[in-house]
């Protein structure tokens, strides 16, 4: 990824505290240069992001392996939002994971790193 694209983000999070929470601290990660997309199923319909941030216990809601499965949904990475303990099972089918207690330096370095591992 080159510095001056925009990284789409979608985040799947049933806590508006929570999920306006992450999208500032991306906001401010790369000052503007990543484009937060909210609705997330407009966004996979019509955004195609490049990583989409989910709280595995969004269940009911979202599954990942079968949203991985999809092909039009190709090459999406999908990280673990982890707001509470979880089994490391629930963990398995997404490609890396952030905490509400990581800081800015750290969510940068892990989707750095998905970005550049495809």
């Amino acid at each position: 990824m080159q510095e001056d694209e925009v990284l789409k983000i979608a985040i799947a999070e049933t806590s508006m505290i929570v999920r306006s929470g992450l999208a500032l601290v991306l906001k401010r990660i790369q000052e503007g240069m990543i484009g937060l997309i909210k609705a997330l199923y407009e966004c996979v319909r019509f955004h195609k992001p490049e990583i989409l941030i989910v709280n595995p216990s969004f269940t009911g809601y979202f599954d990942v392996r079968k949203f991985k499965e999809t092909p039009q949904n190709a090459g999406v990475k999908c990280i673990a939002l982890m707001c509470s303990v979880a089994d490391q099972g629930v963990l398995r089918n997404y490609d890396e994971s952030l905490t509400i207690y990581d800081d800015a330096d750290t969510i940068r370095e892990k989707l750095m790193l998905r970005m550049t591992a495809q």
